[in-house]
């Protein structure tokens, strides 16, 4: 699986610079992350999701929920690695942190459905 450059990674993350919160669903990041993570471009997931989730406010629903889909993309990383017993310690991670996100109201203010956490966790393994 070809790895996408750097200088594109920092161009789709700098998308977050200077948007407020809540338009952060809005930006190439986020759009970008979620596709990286769909598609099992786990590494470019976590590189382009990391720029939203610190942007977004701290231990909020949405900061939580992103959290976890990192951890979920990391989770898919480590499995095509082989590494099975640290993919399901972060697959465990990411299933609490995106519960939780999900039950603060993260969910739908970052323009997800539990259709699509779905997709991701099948994208990840």
């Amino acid at each position: 699986m070809p790895a996408h450059q750097g200088a594109e990674l920092a161009r789709i993350r700098a998308t977050v610079e200077g948007v407020a919160a809540r338009d952060l669903a809005a930006t190439a990041a986020w759009h970008f992350g979620l596709a990286f993570l769909r598609d099992g471009y786990f590494w470019e997931a976590h590189e382009v999701l990391e720029a939203v989730w610190l942007a977004l406010p701290p231990n909020s629903a949405e900061r939580v929920l992103c959290q976890g889909l990192i951890q979920l993309a990391n989770a898919g990383l480590k499995r095509v690695m082989q590494r099975d017993n640290a993919a399901a310690r972060l697959r465990a991670i990411a299933d609490d942190r995106i519960a939780e996100g999900t039950a603060r109201g993260g969910l739908g203010r970052l323009g997800l459905d539990p259709r699509d956490i779905e997709g991701f966790r099948r994208a990840a393994g």
